[in-house]
């Protein structure tokens, strides 16, 4: 054959073999053949006697199809694009109300995926799937124990939906991991800083009343400010607990005491006393401090507020 021809046929062949290639590294979409599709042979037979019937009463009540489909591998495949390729080939969740729902498991690949149709965005947020995945089926994963940890994965998918499913405050902080340090840091420390000056106003110089008014009005101050700073239910108990000990511990201490006790007498007596940088004086009728500069406060019109917010997104990944 002439070299002329060999040439054509090679550049003939690398042209097909960069088309075919990319077709051969797509894994194949099984059959639904159930609302479990067991393809890694990780589950029992009890375990998908179980999930299918939950899945079964689920769907029946709600219209909602929630399918478990395990694959021994992606076969190179991205874990994202394999996972919405089945769940549109299958077409899960009515034409309607898009309210379907898949849980994938790559067992090989040690990956998993929840995948959310658009309908059910809203009760199954991208971050309820990551609690979900790392907090209830990773563990079981990690364990060894998948039927535990598909069946406890299923129902918690299925709870959230019902709105009868509530994550532990492990759960509840994960949504805080991706947040950066500096900056938890820096809000932390604001809600927690400020605040610990008129904590220290409070413990030296406020008194009757008024120390439960600043006692209630700071309490929400340190809460949310410990939570962004540990991002842990346990690590706000302690903050609230050592914020307690110090606002009614410290005015104990005999000094403290001896300090108090003049502030006491300048509201009594209507004279000022000089207490640290802050003059304290009953000027107004319902009491207070004031600073050398002139700046004052008052328990009047104080409140605070949470705010609200959302969560969406088409579903979430992990692996064990």
């Amino acid at each position: 054959m002439p070299p002329h021809i060999k040439s054509r046929w090679i550049i003939f062949l690398l042209v097909g073999c960069f088309y075919v290639l990319p077709v051969q590294a797509q894994r194949s979409v099984p059959s639904l053949s159930g609302r479990v599709v067991d393809q890694a042979d990780i589950l029992s037979t009890t375990t998908e006697r179980t999930l299918s019937s939950l899945l079964v009463a689920h769907e029946d009540a709600t219209s909602n199809q929630v399918v478990v489909l395990t694959i021994p591998s992606l076969e190179g495949e991205v874990l994202e694009e394999y996972s919405l390729r089945v769940a549109e080939t299958w077409r899960l969740g009515t034409a309607e109300n898009d309210n379907g729902v898949l849980l994938l498991i790559a067992h090989t690949d040690r990956k998993i995926r929840i995948e959310v149709g658009y309908g059910l965005e809203g009760d199954l947020p991208d971050v309820a799937a990551s609690r979900i995945i790392n907090n209830v089926i990773v563990p079981e994963f990690r364990s060894g124990d998948f039927d535990g940890g598909v069946l406890a994965g299923t129902q918690a998918i299925l709870g959230t939906i019902e709105g009868t499913y509530y994550p532990s405050d492990i759960a509840v902080a994960e949504g805080f991991d991706d947040i950066p340090w500096g900056f938890r840091l820096i809000f932390g420390g604001m809600f927690m800083g400020i605040p610990g000056i008129f904590l220290t106003l409070a413990v030296f110089t406020i008194t009757g009343a008024m120390r439960w008014v600043m006692y209630f009005f700071l309490l929400p101050f340190f809460a949310i400010g410990s939570f962004v700073l540990t991002a842990s239910g346990m690590g706000v108990l302690i903050v609230l607990m050592l914020y307690t000990l110090i606002f009614w511990g410290v005015p104990m201490i005999p000094r403290v005491r001896k300090v108090r006790e003049r502030a006491d007498k300048a509201f009594k007596s209507g004279k000022s006393a000089k207490i640290g940088p802050f003059t304290v004086s009953s000027s107004s009728s319902s009491g207070g401090w004031s600073s050398s500069s002139g700046s004052s406060w008052s328990s009047s019109g104080s409140s605070f507020s949470g705010g609200g917010g959302s969560f969406g997104g088409g579903g979430a990944s992990g692996g064990w």
